[in-house]
């Protein structure tokens, strides 16, 4: 039986007036419980084209507000497929999980820090 995988836009409110960050996923991330996969895209607010050279970091945390995820990244793009190992082995339910996004420079010259999170639910 075929599982159909139904993905999903989400975007965030955030306070730069430049950037929108959206996340792209099905509602588990990933039909496969250890490995997470999702799509982060930067969008450019007056074009509606993808930002390039973002430096951003990146944090997933679990129901439990345990941080399972963490890095520092450059996308050169504006879209980056973001893909990490839940190492939770406390909980086979991690959900919901929250996907915190936090940007910290535009096209390589440092900004305050925007936040933005996402709540992913199973």
């Amino acid at each position: 039986m075929d599982e159909k995988v139904i993905l999903k836009k989400k975007d965030a409110i955030n306070n730069n007036k430049e950037i929108k960050i959206s996340y792209i996923g099905n509602n588990s991330i990933n039909h496969d419980d250890k490995n997470k996969h999702f799509l982060l895209t930067f969008t450019d607010k007056n074009t509606n084209k993808n930002s390039e050279h973002i430096d951003y970091n990146v944090l997933v945390k679990n129901s439990s507000e345990d941080i399972i995820y963490k890095q520092s990244m450059h996308s050169l793009w504006g879209m980056e497929l973001i893909s990490f190992k839940n190492s939770d082995s406390k909980s086979n339910n991690t959900y919901p999980l929250k996907i915190k996004v936090m940007i910290n420079g535009i096209f390589f010259q440092p900004v305050t820090q925007d936040t933005v999170e996402f709540n992913i639910a199973n």
